[in-house]
């Protein structure tokens, strides 16, 4: 019984927060007639109106838009009256997730569109053949590698390893002439 709740808890929940985003998406209308004051008389009204805000800012946040405000409606009022839903009730939450991850593609492509557009003809930004954009934030003053030049992960691990075995001998010869000093 309790697995039930939770799934028409989760599913309330669910079509809650899609009904909110699609009223929140929607323009305001400039009519003075059309425009509704809320008034808040107790803490049951503060706590269904912050529900409500709570919602449509988590559907607009994430880019939730309601296209047929008819069936949306519909879906939430079958849910608030525990009536028949149309949908399978365990294929809500995959359809859910599956718009919820689209929408998020979509306006990460849009914010990547928007960044790329303003680093087009910016100073100190190139571009590699491939398309990817870089930075310069310090100039080099080292050798630089040329095209001509060969080399593996390996070999440049046997140059660290024979530069630290290097030092190390240095170390210990550093380190013998400062204790026969010390004898003097």
């Amino acid at each position: 019984m309790k697995i039930l709740y939770m799934k028409n808890s989760i599913l309330i929940f669910t079509i809650l927060l899609i009904t909110f985003s699609a009223t929140a998406q929607k323009e305001p209308t400039k009519s003075k007639n059309t425009q509704m004051e809320v008034k808040l008389t107790s803490s049951n009204d503060t706590l269904q109106y912050t529900l409500g805000a709570f919602i449509g800012q988590w559907m607009v946040k994430n880019s939730f838009k309601v296209q047929n405000a008819n069936l949306f409606l519909q879906g939430m009022d079958d849910v608030l009256q525990n009536k028949p839903l149309a949908v399978v009730d365990s294929s809500i939450a995959p359809i859910v997730s599956a718009y919820q991850l689209s929408t998020q593609n979509e306006r990460s492509r849009q914010m990547e569109k928007q960044l790329f557009e303003s680093l087009v003809g910016k100073s100190g930004v190139g571009v590699f053949p491939d398309g990817v954009h870089y930075m310069v934030a310090k100039e080099g003053s080292g050798i630089r590698p040329m095209l001509a030049d060969t080399g593996s992960p390996s070999d440049a691990i046997a140059a660290i390893e024979t530069a630290a075995a290097a030092l190390e001998e240095r170390g210990s010869a550093i380190h013998e002439l400062s204790e026969e000093s010390n004898g003097l």
